[in-house]
């Protein structure tokens, strides 16, 4: 396989490095060397099963190439491409294409390869976009690409494009794409509208074919200019997406829309995993031409918010940060690897511990003279990994939390090596057998004793890159192709480096190892996981003392949340239990001091409520709280004249139940009218027993006053609550 472009460069030889680092560092995910094709079997592309996964190979085939294949394969003739191509009027677009691919095994379907965009946070209405074109390569006769928009949560696609000229189709196969108004010449646009809020990725595949040693096949699919347009504005704007991806590298292929030929995003697939509710494609015809001169491959205008929420300490498929997971150590108990690649550690020595946050045999504890763990992970031997890791060191050893080592003589060892001193520096080296050894002498790293810190290291074939509690602590531009260390294992090894001076005293827990780069936010998302404090929130009002409200209440409240900014929403409720009731208001923040909120209860029916709260930093499971009494809402029916108190002038008691055989209860209300003027209401308050009286006084003075007219009648109405 070669990701390298090859002769697709430009005469600098600098478009294809440029573009892919680019693309991986924003979080796009690509198959590793050797890796572009893959065989129907294969069911899983970006952590999710690509459309038509159950279609299988036709009948009489072995099915012995299932799962990843490469051009060395004695089975498989051809080359494969994935890289930067500059095309016309020297602009650069990104390239997946293959050439002459032959199998030694008639019927099989073949697929690849593939490109996987970095995750982005898109919502209702925004649009996806991109410029596109394929064709058949010089020496193939047959070909087939798509590409189809992945929710990353559910597993749910989207087609947005589906062409190709294959005798064999695959189900769903549209016929070739006609060039749109909407891109430049000889170039397609596709575009779809997303029809629900979510995390999102766009697959693009290239070769999707009946690929027999009686026929050759080849395809050629060039991407450019991939947007996305805000619903809100309809305009596009540059924000990088740099949200965590997938490169594992399985795949099958999901035929897609046509151009941007309204193919309205139904993805009907054999087993019903593909809906039509993650995409929309639509053919918008007022874009105008799309310029694709600034050769720029990217996603624009949308949020970059992992959506990583694990928190029960073992590795999810549906969490962001579990793609390319390729080993998992949370200690409980044993050294054995919880991503499910089978990663088990051996144990010399070591003794389990508590972890970080007091969980007793939960992490392992090293002594600084002879334990340590190993464990075999030729994964890393790739063209980047990570190693994330929570350690405690109790004293400086010259050793650090782990290394990552081949198993040549310990003095020649390939790999990556750090040393703790006791000075608070670390020193760091790598070793492999293109460069041979480099080093970083003492660099400045606040290293504590006693102190549990997150550890994250990067590495890619220029970059070494140090984060320590989530903070970029140290990067190192230095020549490094981890994919290129000796032919011997490698070993990850916890607690001790290369030889018996650099030991590791201390604590870890919680050891991940990815084969590809952590970006900064994912990093600390990481980090966050499990140490986020978790914010507190007390209702204090209604306490349900002489709490009542007829167009108004205001809801009181003291919160904390002393490492995030949370936020609050408020309800109602007939209770205090199940927290089921009707939202007030939401997004409120804790760090508005204020905490109050008004209530505006005129719409809400009169009765006896209960107010809760809920409070959410985004990290820690949300906390509720409910308030200590219930708050009456009473809604008065009459309207006095009076501007000020109408009890001023009058008293109400009454000495009966019954007012003209209509029931009086708590809740009712009483007007007094002189004349056709409502001068004064009461509201029952209690239940009315035989001593109660009614009781009109005026002023001692006759004549007209304290609004009463001489010689009205007097007029007493009851507004019967409950009945309304």
């Amino acid at each position: 396989g070669n990701t390298d472009g090859g002769a697709n460069n430009d005469a600098s030889g600098e478009s294809n490095t440029d573009l892919m680092d680019a693309l991986r560092e924003s979080g796009w995910r690509f198959p590793d060397e050797g890796q572009e094709l893959v065989v129907l079997e294969t069911d899983e592309l970006c952590g999710h099963r690509i459309p038509y996964g159950d279609y299988t190979a036709p009948e009489g085939s072995t099915g012995e190439h299932t799962g990843m294949r490469g051009d060395n394969d004695p089975s498989l003739a051809g080359e494969f491409y994935l890289g930067a191509v500059v095309h016309e009027d020297n602009d650069t677009a990104l390239g997946l294409g293959s050439d002459g691919i032959a199998m030694d095994q008639a019927g099989l379907t073949v697929h690849g390869p593939y490109a996987c965009t970095n995750e982005a946070t898109l919502a209702a209405g925004d649009v996806v976009g991109f410029d596109w074109r394929a064709e058949a390569a010089p020496t193939g006769d047959v070909y087939h690409v798509f590409a189809y928009l992945l929710d990353t949560a559910t597993g749910e696609t989207g087609m947005l494009v589906d062409a190709g000229e294959d005798p064999a189709p695959l189900p769903g196969e549209a016929d070739d794409a006609a060039a749109s108004d909407d891109a430049p010449d000889d170039w397609n646009r596709a575009e779809a509208a997303v029809s629900k809020d979510g995390s999102y990725r766009v697959v693009f595949l290239s070769g999707s074919f009946d690929s027999t040693g009686n026929q050759l096949a080849g395809a050629a699919l060039t991407i450019d200019n991939l947007t996305v347009t805000p619903a809100t504005s309809g305009e596009e704007t540059e924000e990088s997406g740099d949200a965590a991806t997938d490169d594992k590298g399985n795949e099958e292929s999901e035929p897609e829309s046509s151009e941007a030929d309204s193919a309205e995003g139904e993805a009907d697939t054999d087993d019903g995993s593909t809906t039509d509710a993650s995409a929309t494609a639509s053919d918008t015809g007022d874009a105008g031409d799309t310029d694709t001169s600034s050769g720029s491959v990217s996603v624009t205008g949308v949020s970059a918010v992992p959506a990583f929420t694990e928190s029960d300490g073992t590795a999810d498929s549906t969490d962001t940060l579990s793609d390319g997971l390729v080993a998992y150590y949370p200690f409980n108990g044993n050294a054995n690897d919880e991503s499910g690649n089978g990663n088990d550690g051996t144990v010399n020595g070591a003794t389990l511990a508590e972890d970080r946050f007091g969980n007793a045999n939960s992490a392992y504890s090293f002594d600084g003279t002879s334990d340590y763990i190993d464990v075999t992970l030729n994964e890393l031997k790739t063209s980047a990994w990570t190693i994330s890791v929570w350690a405690k060191t109790d004293a400086f050893n010259n050793g650090a939390p782990f290394y990552l080592l081949t198993t040549t003589p310990p003095n020649d060892a390939d790999g990556f090596w750090w040393h703790f001193w006791s000075n608070g520096t670390v020193y760091y080296r790598t070793e492999d057998s293109i460069n041979g050894e480099r080093a970083i002498n003492d660099v400045s790293v606040p290293i504590q004793t006693g102190v549990w810190q997150h550890h994250v290291i990067t590495a890619t074939e220029d970059t070494i890159q140090h984060y320590l509690n989530g903070e970029e602590a140290f990067t190192w531009n230095t020549e490094f192709q981890p994919d290129n260390l000796d032919a011997n294992d490698l070993i990850l090894r916890i607690g001790a480096g290369y030889n018996s001076g650099y030991l590791f005293d201390g604590t870890v827990d919680d050891i991940r190892a990815y084969d590809w780069v952590l970006t900064e936010s994912e990093v600390q998302t990481l980090y966050n996981e499990g140490t986020n404090t978790s914010p507190t929130l007390t209702l204090l009002e209604p306490d349900g003392t002489d709490d009542t409200a007829d167009t108004s209440y205001t809801i009181t409240w003291t919160d904390e949340d002393p490492d995030s900014s949370a936020t609050i929403a408020l309800y109602y409720d007939t209770d205090n239990t199940g927290a089921d009731g009707t939202l007030i208001v939401e997004g409120l923040s804790e760090d508005d001091e204020t905490d109050a909120h008004v209530w505006d209860t005129s719409e809400i029916p009169a009765g006896d409520y209960y107010v809760y709260g809920v409070i959410s930093d985004g990290a820690n499971d949300p906390v509720t709280a409910y308030s200590p009494g219930a708050l009456t809402i009473r809604h008065q029916h009459f309207t006095p004249i009076w501007t000020g108190n109408p009890y001023n002038r009058m008293n109400l008691w009454v000495t009966s139940a019954v007012l003209d055989e209509a029931d009086l209860s708590v809740g009712d209300e009483i007007g007094v009218f002189d004349g056709d003027l409502c001068v004064g209401a009461g509201i029952v308050e209690e239940t009315i027993s035989q001593q109660d009286y009614l009781v009109i006084a005026t002023s001692q003075d006759s004549g007209d006053g304290n609004g009463f007219t001489e010689g009205n009648e007097i007029t007493l109405k009851v507004w019967d609550t409950s009945a309304g």
